[in-house]
């Protein structure tokens, strides 16, 4: 074969080891699975593993109504928002990593009926922030119980909820599913010993959760 044979095939074999490497991209980012609003798939990816979780809130501090005589709240009308934006009632915005400037755990566990944990904290928008929240049983309509405590560098205490006043939680655009939560909570009466009550209410979005 002659020497011009050789180079012509010599620049075919490069023009193919240039064009057939991995077409495959890397994650579009945590909503990449949902539609418009909506919040990613949760759960596992992958056989044996899970992404970090994530999570996001906003949060309103109000005067308890009725106020428990002898209690009062330090702070009212007091917003915070952690997420990159928070949610809204009308779209999960996006939430935020663990270890990436906030601390999230949670787990939403089940299917029809979901026990369902969290916490997270961070530096939110308005301070610092601390919550909480357990449910045994969230259904994907109408509101379920739950407990829950909050911290906020405003109140500089814990308040948490109680049996005679729990706390609902209620899912937005049916975005619950194993790993993954978004819906709105109200607490009419948060407590901390001797004498502060307040109330809170607002919105959250967790996903990548433990979903077993």
């Amino acid at each position: 074969m002659g020497r011009l044979a050789l180079v012509v095939l010599g620049l075919a074999a490069a023009t193919l080891c240039a064009c057939g490497g991995d077409s495959s991209s890397g994650s579009s980012g945590p909503f990449s699975t949902a539609g418009a609003g909506g919040v990613g798939t949760g759960g596992t990816s992958g056989i044996g593993s899970r992404p970090p979780a994530q999570g996001s809130l906003t949060l309103a501090i109000g005067l308890a109504n009725p106020a428990t005589p002898g209690y009062a709240c330090p702070i009212s009308g007091k917003s915070y928002a952690l997420g990159d934006p928070p949610p809204t009632q009308t779209s999960a915005g996006i939430p935020l990593i663990d270890g990436q400037g906030v601390s999230v755990t949670c787990s939403v566990i089940g299917n029809g009926s979901y026990a369902f944990n969290a916490t997270l904290s961070g530096q939110a928008t308005g301070g610092a922030v601390q919550v909480a929240f357990s449910a045994p049983m969230v259904g994907t309509k109408g509101s379920s119980s739950a407990t829950a405590s909050v911290y906020t560098s405003d109140l500089a205490d814990t308040l948490a909820s109680d049996q005679a006043s729990p706390c609902s939680v209620s899912v937005l655009a049916d975005q619950i599913k194993p790993g993954v939560l978004w819906a709105g909570f109200s607490c009419p009466s948060l407590k901390s010993a001797p004498s502060t009550e307040c109330a809170a209410q607002g919105l959250f979005v967790f996903q990548d959760c433990a979903s077993y």
